[in-house]
């Protein structure tokens, strides 16, 4: 049901560290909207997977695996 809503809003109230992985070939939520939410949250970190798409966990587990692992460590 979240489809075709603005959430903007709520994301400008997120404040904690956010990471946030991206497929660069997501043809189901472009990378641009990916680009948006991570200018909007104050402190998030946009990762983007080459050739992945919107299931980026599966398309390619090691990379995001590593963007996990390297955020949560960092």
């Amino acid at each position: 049901q979240v489809v075709g809503e603005d959430l903007s809003a709520d994301a400008e109230q997120i404040a904690i560290d956010t990471l946030i992985v991206w497929g660069e070939e997501d043809e189901t939520t472009p990378l641009r909207e990916g680009k948006t939410l991570s200018t909007l949250m104050a402190n998030a970190t946009l990762v983007t997977i080459p050739k992945a798409g919107h299931y980026v966990h599966l398309d390619d587990k090691e990379a995001t695996y590593q963007a996990i692992n390297t955020f949560l460590t960092s």
